[in-house]
């Protein structure tokens, strides 16, 4: 099991962290390209930077619609491997392509769904990300009855 935990100062009302992009290993060395990253547990996928992926050079694989809450377009369709802040790269992710201000990639639920999301505001603003999924002591009652 591996976690990671980001304290905010005060409340805050979007969850960014470092990610990596992971370009290529050889027995040598690991390339990745640091990024930042919104947590979002209202997109089903996730979602890179048009700019970056032009800035790596990513070549899509394939098409299709995006829906966002201004309404869809046509997005290209990339695989990449992401470098977690707690060392956990998740390969070939499906990302599509969009458009932001503040960060590079959007983690949606794809990924979100491997492991625990936590959530914490008392003041300050906790976020803890644990893969893969802690062991729920209930899920063992609700299969022996």
């Amino acid at each position: 099991m591996s976690a990671f935990l980001t304290a905010f100062p005060g409340v805050v009302r979007t969850v960014v962290t470092d990610v990596g992009l992971v370009l290529g290993t050889t027995e040598d060395s690991t390339r990745v390209v640091k990024s930042r990253a919104l947590w979002d547990t209202g997109a089903v996928t996730s979602v890179i930077d048009k700019s970056l992926v032009e800035k790596l050079g990513l070549v899509p694989f394939d098409s299709g619609r995006a829906y966002t809450a201004q309404g869809f377009y046509e997005s290209s369709m990339y695989l990449v491997d992401v470098l977690l802040p707690n060392n956990i790269i998740v390969k070939g992710l499906r990302v599509g392509d969009g458009e932001f201000q503040g960060f590079d990639m959007l983690i949606g639920m794809d990924v979100i769904s491997l492991g625990d999301f936590h959530l914490t505001n008392d003041g300050n603003t906790i976020f803890k990300f644990v893969i893969p999924p802690e062991e729920n002591p209930n899920n063992h009652q609700a299969n022996s009855q």
